[in-house]
């Protein structure tokens, strides 16, 4: 990370659904380290991610990260269409925006890239993951179009009850998309381009 301290160096970008954070709180990041903490809702981190820390020891470590002066984003990828997701999201985004301010929100839908379908059917025959109706939509198998429109446009509007000024944008989606969201996201600010911030 010492190389990236350096003035003038590239930024490092680091993803996680961890908390251990603690290694990273005494060291020089130059401000030139982002930490993007993935978030959702308490049932998909018990339902889905497996072995990840909770949604509040999430926070507290953008927290942590955030008061040692990183730069701290928030990904909320992938929007899981449970049961309930409107009110899950909403109690999510409520619990996160007053513990942390990240300095930009990417948003992604879940979807399946090559044979990973055929790897949950092997190893979770059970899962949920299995059972919504995906369709063939730019890359991959995702929600219909509509669904993920309506998941993209309530967690925005969502987000804006709480912080009117942070870029939001979306990951990983169709020009179409991109089109019908219009200036509700953030055109060419995307986690995945950590030199736009």
């Amino acid at each position: 990370m010492d190389h990236f301290a350096t003035p003038g160096y590239d930024k490092l970008e680091l993803r996680t659904r961890s908390a251990n954070v603690m290694g990273l709180l005494g060291l020089d990041h130059g401000g030139n380290t982002i930490l993007s903490f993935g978030l959702n809702p308490d049932q998909v981190v018990k339902q889905f991610e497996l072995g990840t820390a909770s949604l509040d020891e999430r926070l507290q470590a953008a927290r942590a990260c955030q008061e040692a002066g990183y730069p701290v984003r928030f990904r909320l990828d992938p929007l899981v269409a449970i049961d309930g997701w409107e009110e899950q999201y909403s109690q999510m985004i409520e619990r996160a925006l007053p513990t942390v301010v990240p300095e930009q929100v990417t948003l992604g839908s879940y979807h399946l890239l090559g044979n990973l379908s055929r790897v949950i059917a092997e190893r979770f025959p059970e899962s949920p993951l299995l059972g919504p109706k995906l369709e063939r939509d730019g890359e991959g198998l995702r929600y219909p179009h509509e669904l993920r429109r309506r998941l993209y446009e309530f967690v925005t509007a969502e987000i804006r009850r709480l912080n009117e000024s942070v870029p939001i944008s979306v990951c990983k989606e169709t020009p179409r998309m991109w089109s019908e969201l219009g200036t509700m996201i953030a055109r060419g600010e995307c986690s995945c381009h950590p030199q736009l911030a």
